[in-house]
């Protein structure tokens, strides 16, 4: 019985055991996914199994590449595969074969589509699609929904995976600039984003008030902007394809605390408008010697002084042409206190069924009495007509909008990016398991120190040995700006302009926010490379914390990214050897190491980078080695 099953629709092919050589290799010591695979070409052999699964041997197969989606059992675990068929020989097919998780489906796939869409508004199941801008006058109304004050204050006290997304408060001190006068649309700003009211039990609102339909005030005091758990994306990339997370990564306190900083917000910047004449022209008709044409008007008070808007939208029909200097018809408007109006437009001829007319146009008025006429060569009203007079106030209401598109505060960062972000800086290990449908996600700290090991009880012949290829590593964040750790086997210092012909840069692809009594922004902050990690503890709400358990995110210092995620394993590596080594192994003897990292041989104990195994003709395995020798 081989240890490798090949299946295609429920069907078993059969190969020829010898032929096939599987290599495997360790995420651990990996910043990418490594897809396990045929090491050469192998043979399937020909019989029925082969044709009813794989299609016949015809000439016109003969001449392509043929690949088939298969799926792969392998010391008692699933995976997803693809069969290449290279060429035919007598009585085989010569193929490669590749497997791993069906996870590999969505790793290019952006972590924002996998987050959910909600609403503030209590038991709303289609939210309306939130907008950067808007216009908005009284009759359609430019409110805040009365639900943005209490919906965050349902998450404030919770944690991850309770919730999966949160409201922390945080200083940003002069974010819309330092002395801010009385018409400037963010006076009222209190240097915070995500405010409460001192009792922490509402969500501070931005507020307009209207008075008589003549005018608005507004006050723009806060900053809508959640913030998403480090760990939702992974919940909700993997729930897509019905898979969960584990590890004890996955399980941590302290990374269960973390939050990805987004300088994105869910306002929208908002035209006011009091909506204060709808014209009609439902009077007689009169005529007009001024215009030689029919007429009719309609007059308003302008209450006062200030700018206007008049929209407007005209059907005609037609085809119609006036042959005189008297147009079909016309529209214009006078300013109080002026004897003659302004004409808005002009139509002359129509070559169509029928012709629309339709705009904006902001006046500067007077206060006093207006009058709009609307005039027509044959006294005709039009097939329908809109006329509206707005009150446009100089100051932008900022809208706190009632949906929020989660993947909009997320970077712009594909699955497999994201994993990449939290391998290389929590220092992971991160398998899968497609029959059980889980990703494990483990510290390799705790696992170089006491993770679960094999010891062989037979000797391995040494093939090659060579020392470790790095000298030096760098731990650093995202960007320049960030202290930055440099690490050899003489100790640590902080980085300057230290260099080594064997560097590692381990640099991650996030950024150092500071903390006084909650996160502290600034444009400096935004401006620098990376994604903010935000510290937040439920018991501190609404503000987030410099550290939670002792733990901290500085990168050097105690409790720091160093000292908690990666001191043992850069030990191991700045110590250690490089050697490989092979030899005979039996089915239980290779199935047991291949859910293991760690081997004890000849007494001394390896982390196993890779193996690459094939079957033997005596129902054994030959196994050859790539290992690292831990030594601290």
């Amino acid at each position: 019985m081989s240890l490798i099953k090949i299946m295609v629709n429920d069907i078993e092919i059969d190969f020829v055991k010898e032929t096939l050589s599987i290599k495997k290799e360790n995420n651990a010591l990996s910043r990418d996914f490594k897809v396990s695979h045929s090491s050469f070409p192998f043979l399937i052999i020909e019989n029925g199994n082969a044709k009813k699964a794989l299609g016949t041997r015809d000439l016109s197969s003969i001449k392509k590449v043929k690949i088939v989606e298969v799926i792969v059992f392998e010391g008692g675990n699933k995976y997803i595969g693809e069969l290449q068929i290279l060429s035919y020989i007598a009585g085989f097919r010569k193929c490669n074969l590749k497997y791993a998780s069906a996870l590999l489906s969505i790793m290019n796939k952006k972590i924002g589509e996998f987050m959910p869409i909600v609403s503030v508004i209590p038991g709303e199941t289609n939210p309306v699609p939130y907008v950067e801008s808007a216009f908005f006058t009284k009759s359609s109304g430019f409110y805040t929904p009365s639900e943005w004050r209490d919906y965050p204050v349902n998450f404030i006290s919770k944690g991850f995976p309770e919730v999966k997304w949160q409201f922390p408060t945080m200083n940003w001190k002069n974010k819309f600039g330092e002395v801010l006068t009385e018409d400037d649309d963010w006076f009222a700003y209190q240097n915070h984003i995500n405010m409460f009211n001192e009792e922490r039990s509402k969500f501070i609102e931005n507020e307009y008030v209207d008075t008589n339909y003549q005018f608005i005030s507004v006050s723009n005091k806060n900053v809508a902007s959640p913030q998403v758990y480090l760990l939702s994306p992974l919940f909700y990339a993997l729930q897509s394809k019905g898979f969960t997370p584990s590890g004890d990564f996955y399980q941590s306190d302290f990374i269960r605390r973390l939050l990805l900083l987004s300088n994105k917000n869910n306002l929208t910047k908002t035209s006011l408008a009091v909506l204060l004449k709808t014209y009609s022209f439902s009077g007689d008709w009169r005529y007009g010697n001024v215009f030689s044409m029919y007429y009719k008007s309609e007059s308003f008070a302008i209450p006062v002084a200030g700018k206007y808007t008049l929209e407007y939208s005209f059907t005609f029909s037609g085809p119609e042409e006036s042959t005189s200097n008297v147009p079909l018809y016309k529209f214009l408007f006078t300013n109080p206190g002026e004897a003659y109006g302004n004409d808005i437009f002009i139509v002359r001829k129509i070559t169509t069924g029928t012709f629309e007319v339709k705009g904006s146009v902001d006046l500067d008025l007077n206060a006093g009495n207006s009058v709009l006429y609307y005039a027509s060569k044959n006294s005709t009203m039009p097939l329908s007509f809109s006329v509206v007079l707005k009150n446009k106030y100089k100051k932008e209401y900022q809208k706190m909008h009632p949906t929020i598109q989660l993947g909009r505060y997320l970077p712009d960062w594909t699955f497999a990016t994201y994993l990449n972000a939290l391998q290389t800086f929590f220092n992971l290990e991160i398998n899968v398991d497609d029959l059980t449908k889980k990703m494990s996600l483990t510290f390799n700290e705790e696992e170089i120190a006491s993770g679960e090991k094999i010891i062989l009880k037979k000797s391995l012949a040494i093939t090659s040995y060579e020392a470790m290829p790095y000298s030096a590593f760098l731990l650093k964040y995202a960007n320049e700006e960030d202290d930055a750790l440099w690490i050899t086997k003489d100790g640590l210092e902080k980085y300057t302009t230290q260099t080594a012909d064997f560097l590692e840069r381990l640099e991650s692809k996030f950024k150092y926010v500071p903390s006084t009594y909650t996160s502290v922004l600034s444009e400096e902050l935004d401006s620098k490379n990376g994604v903010g990690l935000l510290i937040y503890n439920p018991e501190n709400y609404p503000y987030t914390s410099d550290n939670f358990s002792g733990k901290n995110l500085k990168i050097q210092g105690e409790n720091g990214v160093y000292e908690v995620f990666w001191k043992n394993t850069l030990k191991f590596r700045l110590n250690g050897s490089i050697l490989e080594m092979s030899g005979p192994l039996t089915e239980v003897e290779l199935n047991k190491i291949l859910n293991l990292k760690r081997i004890f041989v000849d007494n001394q104990e390896y982390i196993i980078a890779s193996l690459e195994y094939s079957e033997t003709q005596q129902n054994n395995f030959e196994v050859k080695f790539s290992l690292q020798s831990i030594t601290f």
